[in-house]
């Protein structure tokens, strides 16, 4: 819980933390191809889409240095479970790119998902 309320706190987010986790848990119910990993101080929710690519979101309860690390262990455990394709929703393609470029992502593109508020961008990555 300790790392979601972190990233709640960090990103100034309008949830709490029992509201948050209550959602994780509903969501890997619900879902049987959604798994849960705590690399770090991150907290990933990856669910295997219809195409077999990974789609990701993350808590992070860390630091930048640590944020950083954490994602580049994630995207190593998605390459080794056969994973060749993540995707992330981004608000910020030049950050997620010059991110992508430090956990050594081979190769990055953008679909814009005009019917979302936050986060628009759908970032796909080739590991």
């Amino acid at each position: 819980t300790e790392i979601v309320a972190n990233h709640i706190k960090n990103n100034g987010l309008q949830t709490t933390p029992q509201q948050s986790l209550a959602e994780i848990k509903a969501t890997l119910e619900q879902d049987p191809s959604t798994i849960l990993l705590k690399i770090r101080d991150c907290l990933f929710l990856l669910k295997r889409e219809d195409d077999g690519s990974g789609l990701f979101y993350i808590f992070n309860g860390g630091t930048g240095i640590q944020y950083v690390k954490a994602i580049k262990e994630f995207v190593n455990k998605c390459r080794e479970a056969g994973f060749k394709v993540i995707k992330m929703y981004v608000s910020d393609k030049e950050i997620s790119q010059q991110l992508a470029e430090m956990v050594d992502v081979l190769n990055v593109s953008y679909e814009l998902d005009e019917s979302r508020k936050v986060d628009p961008y759908l970032m796909i990555m080739e590991i």
